[in-house]
């Protein structure tokens, strides 16, 4: 895998505004535990750590989705292709 393909982590004083921003708990389902910072749309397809494309998720959460994208206004995970984009 080529450098520029590794996802560098993500800033801490980054997470701590997604967590705080968040309520400390999954955006998703409402848990608090094992709750991670996740990219909206992911990582592979961006490119970029963008505040506004990081989302807090628990572990079940954040692990159902893997690499896909959510809807707007349904809690259904769809794959980056179904809107054109491809890795």
């Amino acid at each position: 895998m080529a450098s520029e393909d590794r996802r560098p982590p993500i800033p801490p004083d980054m997470v701590k505004r997604v967590k705080a921003r968040a309520g400390y708990v999954c955006q998703k389902c409402g848990s608090d535990d094992r709750c991670e910072v996740d990219h909206v749309v992911p990582w592979h397809i961006v490119k970029v750590h963008d505040e506004d494309n990081l989302m807090l998720l628990c572990l079940p959460c954040n692990r159902s989705k893997g690499g896909k994208v959510e809807a707007d206004g349904r809690k259904t995970w769809f794959d980056a292709d179904f809107f054109g984009a491809t890795a």
